[in-house]
């Protein structure tokens, strides 16, 4: 009830600062015309074909990004001296803006999807390993030890214990790095793309549709939110578990 009351309040705010004057229409439209559009782009075919390459190259970039931070998870719970001399490493990077690679990607991928989910990984990546790391230096050694004492192996112990003690770390980190996944796939969409909702959003700034350019980052929030739900509901289950 309160996020309702909340969303109805900013929904509320926006539309009478659209319509006051004290703001250009042409800079903030009223939310009415932006959800009048949100409505028209949804009954376009054409879009469903743009939300769906980017809902591809962000899952594909949040895939890559988790891999990547479990293998990391991985070498430095194998080893001290690994986990010393990567985890400053990935403190130091994490802040770095990503974006700042799309030249590199650029180079590497081409001008295709390859080059989105390259910074959409890169931006997922470091949230992802850290929430993991930091899970990965919380657990108690005597997990450990009984593990050792009941002679699991390193697959049973993987399993049996780091899995467990791991789960929740994970899914936290993976809320920020899907948020920053998000956002780096749109924005390499934005530099030079032909698909993708980063695409319709500079299409539309480019020709000056306002309206519709509030439209689509409107539909780009709902769908990180329709994301985000999805891993709030997997954490409830973990929790419960």
């Amino acid at each position: 009830m309160l996020r309702t009351a909340a969303a109805i309040i900013l929904l509320g705010g926006w539309e009478v600062a659209g319509r006051s004057g004290l703001v250009l229409s042409e800079v903030v439209p009223p939310a009415s015309a932006v959800l009048r559009a949100a409505g028209l782009l949804l009954i376009r075919p054409a879009f469903y074909a743009h939300l769906l390459t980017t809902v591809v190259e962000i899952a594909a970039a949040v895939g890559f990004a988790l891999l990547g931070a479990v293998i990391v998870a991985a070498l430095c719970g194998a080893s001290r001296f690994l986990r010393d001399g990567l985890a400053p490493v990935l403190y130091y990077l994490a802040p770095t803006p990503k974006i700042i690679f799309f030249p590199v990607a650029l180079g590497a991928l081409g001008v295709g999807p390859g080059s989105k989910i390259m910074i959409g990984a890169l931006s997922a990546f470091f949230p992802i390993a850290i929430g993991i790391l930091s899970g990965l230096m919380r657990i108690e050694p005597i997990y450990l030890d009984v593990g050792r004492s009941f002679k699991l192996n390193a697959w049973q112990t993987a399993i049996r214990i780091y899995v467990p003690c791991l789960w929740g770390a994970m899914l936290t980190g993976l809320r920020l790095g899907v948020g920053l996944g998000i956002i780096g796939v749109l924005l390499a969409e934005t530099k030079l793309a032909s698909h993708g909702l980063g695409f319709l959003a500079i299409q539309s700034y480019n020709a000056f549709r306002i309206v519709d350019l509030y439209a689509v980052i409107l539909l780009a929030f709902a769908v990180a939110a329709l994301i985000n739900a999805l891993i709030s509901l997997a954490e409830r289950r973990q929790r419960h578990a």
